[in-house]
């Protein structure tokens, strides 16, 4: 096992060309968030969902459950490769969107039963796509979506 210092990100366990054992935060999208980099720039993937992972949390996420999903990194996957090549990642026609708020942040504040409400809906969503064999492969910029497909 080595162990490999990303930018931005904190350490990870490499294991058989397999990067896991990272938690990040979801329904927590800024500018910089950790689903732009982990799943769109680095390729990682989740099919593992922590229904409040942490248990009650002060501060801008209070009266929010903290659900995690666990990003996987496939180092090898087609995708991944082409991210480190610079190349265009294989186009995919089986992915479907599941959106979150485009400032979780604002919503908190400005209406936390709202927030409340979408992060439910969201974890209704993933649970029941990893239910039925999906997990996040990806991350729509610009429709502010989780990408769903198989493997």
């Amino acid at each position: 096992m080595r162990i490999v210092n990303l930018p931005l990100v904190t350490l990870f366990k490499v294991s058989n060309q397999t990067l896991s054992d990272k938690t990040f935060p979801i329904l927590t999208l800024r500018t910089q968030g950790l689903e732009g980099l982990n799943i769109c720039v680095l390729g990682a993937t989740s099919a593992t969902y922590f229904v409040d992972y942490y248990g009650p949390m002060p501060g801008i996420n209070a009266g929010l459950p903290s659900d995690r999903i666990l990003a996987h990194w496939q180092l090898d996957a087609p995708g991944v490769v082409a991210r480190a090549e610079k190349r265009p990642c294989p186009p995919r026609a089986d992915l479907s969107p599941v959106a979150i708020p485009r400032d979780i942040d604002a919503l908190i504040a400005s209406d936390p039963q709202a927030a409340l409400a979408e992060r439910l809906s969201l974890r209704a969503a993933l649970q029941s796509a990893i239910a039925k064999g999906q997990a996040i492969v990806g991350f729509d910029r610009t429709q502010v979506a989780y990408l769903l497909g198989t493997g």
